[in-house]
């Protein structure tokens, strides 16, 4: 088992992958938190793989909020996390469990 954290900021309107679960792994994405000084909408899809992808949820938000989401997730190998921003400039971090 290991932990992992995932951060950076994204693109405005771009889908970014920000985690893919390695082959052969099994992880838990422990928590998501955003924020961005300017008002925007924010976008979690998980891509399960070989069954699509699923919009968590879309979140529309004032400027400098921020949103720590401990719903946790479970990503089997080739699975994925990807995020959407309306506006450039959201910082990102995920915490992460690989096992």
């Amino acid at each position: 088992m290991s932990y992992t954290y995932r951060q950076g900021t994204l693109p405005a309107t771009t889908p970014t992958v920000v985690y893919t679960c390695p082959s052969g792994k099994t992880a838990l994405i422990q928590s998501v938190r955003v924020n961005n000084p300017a008002a925007y909408v924010f976008t979690l899809n998980k891509h399960d793989y070989g069954d699509g992808t699923t919009q968590i949820y879309q979140l529309t938000l004032s400027a400098g909020d921020t949103v720590t989401d401990q719903n946790p997730m479970v990503l089997r190998p080739n699975d994925y996390i990807e995020l959407v921003s309306s506006v450039v400039g959201t910082n990102y971090v995920l915490s992460i469990i690989e096992y």
